[in-house]
């Protein structure tokens, strides 16, 4: 069956959606999920990976596939979908999307959210680092060990399964949606942006965001870079989504 979901919580609480980043999976968000035990998660693992026994083939065509997968299993109505880093640009995409029901976005993570003039260079310094990552995530504990470094938890072990797991095709389309993926109007709901203070995109970004919806909100957390707030800090994390929920 393709494309993973897992689950936390009751099914019969309001739905969260949730869409990670590059190199994780739908577990990743267990920390924060068992804080808000008021809610039904449902976390996607994007295609590409070892377990998912499907390629990512590209924006669209991913999109399609977990709307799919959502209605397959009944979930059309959700209070929130979430997204971090690679999943923020997907957050926005299925919060356009006729046959779910989206209330809220949350996203967590700075991408490009513009398209580069120096988009060739790009391309190719992403391919050149993130074929390093999988070809060094084969040596699973040296691995892990490096990504405890700088994230606590499950992360590590779903992260090195993640990287280890894709493909060299799904790999390139995970970048192309990165590369080219161009922020824009058309989201109506209300929008919250989660930034650490150390991300190299966050300001760019937040321009952008404001450029579109000059009504979303815009946190910085200082101190903190790509995703590891989420990570370290899972109580005051929860407590963001539900302050943004009950707003």
């Amino acid at each position: 069956c393709f494309m993973n979901l897992c689950e936390f919580g009751d099914r019969s609480y309001p739905h969260i959606l949730f869409i990670p980043g590059l190199f994780m999976s739908g577990e990743c968000l267990k920390s924060i999920a068992l804080k808000m035990p008021q809610y039904h998660f449902i976390c996607v693992t994007l295609d590409g990976y070892d377990d998912s026994g499907e390629e990512f083939e590209g924006l669209e065509q991913e999109c399609t596939k977990i709307a799919s997968r959502l209605k397959e299993n009944s979930f059309i109505s959700f209070e929130l979908v979430m997204g971090m880093s690679l999943g923020t640009i997907f957050a926005m995409e299925l919060a356009k999307c006729e046959e779910l029901t989206i209330r809220k976005i949350f996203l967590d993570g700075a991408v490009n959210f513009y398209t580069s003039g120096a988009a060739f260079f790009e391309r190719m310094a992403m391919r050149h680092i993130f074929s390093g990552y999988i070809r060094k995530a084969s040596d699973r504990e040296k691995m892990i060990a490096n990504l405890e470094k700088n994230f606590i938890g499950n992360w590590p072990e779903e992260m090195q399964r993640c990287m280890s797991g894709l493909s060299e095709n799904s790999m390139k389309a995970m970048i192309e949606v990165l590369v080219n993926y161009r922020i824009g109007p058309g989201v109506e709901q209300p929008l919250y942006c989660l930034y650490g203070s150390r991300e190299t995109n966050r300001q760019v970004n937040a321009h952008l965001i404001r450029r579109y919806y000059p009504n979303a909100e815009v946190h910085i957390v200082k101190g903190y870079n790509h995703l590891v707030y989420a990570n370290q800090q899972p109580d005051a994390y929860a407590g963001l989504i539900q302050a943004f929920l009950t707003a």
